[in-house]
């Protein structure tokens, strides 16, 4: 009803999950958390394996987060 109301007759509610699941993933939220949400039982595996190819910008922004050394942790 809300996808009418909204006037997206081409975006089905997989298509829905898959943006909020993704969202979630780049928004830093643990594959745990987003697994329950999603109601999956595999504790974050199918989210990592699935949401793995996520915007090019957010890998650059984590891959910038990145330290090594004394005091990283």
């Amino acid at each position: 009803m809300a996808r009418e109301r909204a006037k997206l007759t081409a975006i089905g509610f997989h298509d829905l999950r898959h943006y909020f699941i993704s969202y979630c993933v780049m928004s830093g939220i643990d594959f745990m958390t987003i697994a329950k949400w999603a109601g999956h039982q595999d504790g974050g595996i199918l989210i990592g394996e699935s949401y793995g190819h996520l915007a090019d910008d957010h890998a650059k922004t984590q891959a910038r987060r990145l330290r090594f050394g004394p005091g990283c942790a």
